[in-house]
């Protein structure tokens, strides 16, 4: 009986030297390994994102269906923007796909389509616009439309090769463009 309670004793005194030994080695983790693990993992997907922001006084909600990260850059399945201005009035936009990069905060939308509803003091205007595409740079106050900018309503309609938006919805050609009336005259 003695000898069968020494050899226990020494048995849990090993087996309790081997959990400590493993234990140990589990808590040495090589951080180079779990590095490499972590860039073979697959982008983040998020879907169904809804946000909105306060942006001087003007409330800009964004509707993203599917977006997945890889890295600093967020890719995007279509995108709803609106942006309801202070002083009244309201812009939409809907893009199909592109990115955000976080580093650089820059967001590239492919084929844009939407409306400008612009309030004056003869009650307002509704402007539809197109663009293959629209560059916005945080920094900057402008949305850039590289590949050209279309705006129309009933009563014209704008043609331009390259535009920019800013803030109090000033459109600016940058390389000229034609406009075109619509509306027969009276």
């Amino acid at each position: 009986a003695k000898l069968f309670k020494r050899i226990l004793i020494i048995s849990l005194i090993a087996g309790v030297f081997i959990l400590i030994r493993y234990a140990l080695r589990d808590i040495k983790l090589d951080i180079n390994l779990l590095r490499a693990g972590l860039e073979k993992m697959p982008a983040i997907v998020i879907e169904n994102i809804s946000l909105e922001r306060e942006v001087h006084g003007d409330i800009w909600s964004v509707k993203i269906p599917y977006l997945d990260r890889d890295g600093e850059r967020f890719n995007l399945r279509s995108l709803d923007i609106t942006r309801r201005i202070k002083t009244g009035g309201s812009w939409y936009f809907f893009g199909d796909n592109g990115f955000f990069s976080n580093d650089i905060r820059v967001a590239h939308v492919n084929k844009i389509r939407g409306t400008l509803e612009v309030l004056d003091n003869q009650g307002g205007r509704i402007w539809n616009l197109e663009s293959p595409s629209l560059n916005w740079i945080e920094s900057e106050d402008a949305i850039d439309f590289p590949q050209g900018l279309t705006v129309y309503d009933q009563e014209f309609l704008l043609d331009t090769p390259e535009a920019n938006i800013n803030k109090s919805g000033v459109v600016l050609l940058k390389r000229g463009g034609v406009i075109t009336w619509t509306k027969p005259l009276k």
